[in-house]
This record gives structure tokens, C-alpha cells and sequence, in this order.
């Protein structure tokens, strides 16, 4: 004779795909990110050793055009030091240039890769293991809403903190002491405001991915999933950040002790071409691993914060239950309900159809 009813072990959420469909924890979210690249490394591992060999390819090229002038300006500067400096201006611009274009290549190549591992995600949680190629299509047809909302969210975090500075010095050269300490009480608030401001708005790029919606929208919709999670969601995306960094400082620890031998051992004058190398070669290696699991975390956040608040894990459960009975389409990542709203739910499937990466 069985348990009465209800006395019996709760049911096991689903789990077709990388973690299961219930709302998750600390660890399910991290164990995800790191359970998609094991699934589907072509797709993750791949894109990303690509994405971060053009980075670096670029970057190196950029720092070996500049490193001669700048090494011979530099040796001038140091051979000058009883005498008036001959340092030349115009090679410190070029390699603040050539910086300046590196930093701007990464930033753009980690868009993309947010844009990829945010779609190849979205599959994984469905126990769908999708293409390299299909995922860069899926992206690329969102690519520029995806660089003017990346763009806008980055200048309007730094715009924040500038306005801040900018109204906190002028206090300090009028008021003095006085000046100085509402400053810094400026400066804490406005800081405190960019940093709000910045995890309210990290999941709108897998809003604008995975919803289809504009930039402005995925503003909203981010506010709006993670307003009442907000200290859960700064957790968790800092736990998730320290920890790629710490696996890039140790992927890279190799690279660089090698490049400071290479260093020391240039002679005067020469460009340490293999601390160049080297250097560039560390942050390829630490860019592979780094770049799926930060935006596989900020997808999980997204796809968690849904099944808590809309009842995600329901309609997931249900999509991918009649998707390997029937061929259905997968589910509606859309947000929107209620008489009028569009929804894909029962829409058949096509190349040019943006959800199509869900499709059994």
C-alpha cells in the first residue's frame, strides 16, 4: 500500500537542457555556464576562439605597428635625464591611438560574443544543441540593435559618473573643506546611482535577443525583471565576474611570466616582440573561456528571474513536452500577454524565422 497522496517525494522539475526548468540557485546558474560550453563546445569554444583570435590578431598588429617608435621615444626620454626630455610626442599618441583602437575592437568583439552565447544559450536550456553557423545567423540579424543598445547602456552608466565628477569639483574649488565633503558624498551617491543603474540594465541584451524586442524596450524589460532581485542579481553577476577574472589571471599567469623574461632579456632599443606575442597570446586563451560563461550567466539570470516572476519554467516545460511529440515550434520568449499581444507559439518555423535556434 503506497503514501497517502502528498506524502510522496515532490516532483523533479524537467531538465532537457542544462539546468532544469524551475527557478534556479547560485549553483545551478554557474554549473549552467559552464554545462553549455561542455555540451556544445563547437558552438562555444568555437565562436569564441574565433571571436578572440580576431580580437587579439588585431590588437597584436596595432601594438607591433606603434612598439618601435615607442620603445625608441621611450630609450631618447630615459638617454636624456641631465638634459631637457626628447621625448616624442607624436609616437606617445600613436600607441595612445593604437589603445585606444584595441580596447574599442574588444569591446566590439564582446558584443557579438554577448549576442552568440545569449542565443546558443537559449537552445542549451531547451536541450538543443545549436549550430555555430545558425548561431552567428541568429545574431547577426540583431547585431546593430544589439551594438546601439550596448552603446547607449555603456554611455549612459559613464555619463552618469561624469555629470557626477563634474558637479562635485567645482564644490571642492569654491567651499573647500565644506565643498570637499559634499563632494564626496555627491561622488558616493552618483556612483552608488551608475551602479544601480548598470545591473538594472544587464539583462537587456538577452532581452533584446531572446525577445525581439527594440532597444528602449529591452531597457524597460530589464528595469522591470530586475527591479525587487536587484541585490540577488549583483551578486550573483559579481560572484560570476570575480570568477572569470580569476580563471583569465591564471590562464594567463603562463604567458605573462614568460613575456617578463622576454622583456628582460631585450636589449636597449630592441621591441620585445615575444612579450608581445606572448601577451596577446594569454588573453586569446583567456578570452576562449571567459566570454561564453559571462554571457551564459547573464542569460541563465534572465531565463531564472522569468520563471520566478512569469511562470517561465511552465511554458518551457510544456513547449519542449509537445516539441518531442508533435515537431511543434519552441515557446514564446516574448513578454508580452493579454488580449492584442503577438505570439509565436503555435507560428511554424523557417530560415527566416529569429526563433528558429529553439526548434527541435
Amino acid at each position: 500500500m503506497g503514501p497517502p497522496p502528498g506524502w510522496g517525494p515532490p516532483p523533479q522539475a524537467p531538465k532537457p537542457g542544462v539546468v532544469p526548468l524551475r527557478p534556479l540557485g547560485l549553483g545551478e546558474i554557474l554549473d549552467g555556464a559552464i554545462s553549455y560550453i561542455r555540451r556544445n563546445p563547437r558552438a562555444t569554444l568555437g565562436l569564441a576562439a574565433v571571436l578572440s583570435t580576431a580580437s587579439a590578431l588585431v590588437q597584436f598588429l596595432l601594438l607591433a605597428a606603434t612598439a618601435p617608435g615607442l620603445t625608441s621615444a621611450l630609450n631618447s626620454s630615459l638617454d636624456s635625464v641631465s638634459g631637457d626630455l626628447t621625448f616624442d610626442a607624436g609616437a606617445s599618441l600613436t600607441a595612445n591611438l593604437a589603445t585606444l583602437v584595441s580596447a574599442g575592437v574588444g569591446f566590439f568583439i564582446g558584443i557579438i560574443a554577448t549576442g552568440v552565447f545569449t542565443v546558443v544559450m537559449g537552445a542549451a536550456v531547451l536541450g538543443r544543441d545549436l549550430e555555430a553557423g545558425r548561431a552567428w545567423a541568429i545574431t547577426r540579424r540583431r547585431l546593430w540593435p544589439l551594438i546601439g543598445l550596448t552603446l547607449l547602456t555603456t554611455l549612459a552608466v559613464l555619463g552618469v559618473a561624469a555629470v557626477v565628477f563634474a558637479a562635485a569639483v567645482p564644490l571642492v574649488m569654491a567651499l573647500g573643506a565644506i565643498g570637499g565633503l559634499l563632494a564626496f558624498v555627491i561622488v558616493l551617491v552618483g556612483l552608488a546611482f551608475a551602479v544601480w543603474l548598470s545591473i538594472s540594465l544587464v539583462l537587456s541584451p538577452a532581452v533584446l535577443m531572446l525577445e525581439q524586442v527594440g532597444v528602449l524596450a529591452a531597457w524597460r524589460r530589464s528595469i522591470g525583471l530586475v527591479r525587487g532581485a536587484w541585490w540577488r542579481t549583483f551578486g550573483i553577476y559579481l560572484l560570476a565576474s570575480i570568477i572569470a577574472g580569476l580563471i583569465g589571471a591564471v590562464l594567463t599567469i603562463p604567458f605573462s611570466l614568460i613575456g617578463a623574461i622576454g622583456l628582460a632579456s631585450a636589449g636597449p632599443g630592441e621591441v620585445p616582440w615575444l612579450t608581445l606575442a606572448l601577451t596577446t597570446l594569454g588573453s586569446l586563451v583567456a578570452g576562449i573561456i571567459t566570454l561564453p560563461f559571462s554571457a551564459g550567466v547573464v542569460a541563465l539570470l534572465y531565463v531564472d528571474i522569468r520563471m520566478r516572476r512569469e511562470g517561465l519554467d511552465l511554458r518551457l516545460t510544456a513547449a519542449t513536452g509537445t516539441a518531442a511529440t508533435t515537431g511543434f515550434p519552441a515557446p514564446d520568449w516574448g513578454g508580452s500577454s493579454g488580449p492584442g499581444a503577438p505570439s509565436m507559439a503555435g507560428r511554424a518555423h523557417s530560415d527566416d524565422d529569429p526563433l528558429i535556434p529553439y526548434a527541435p
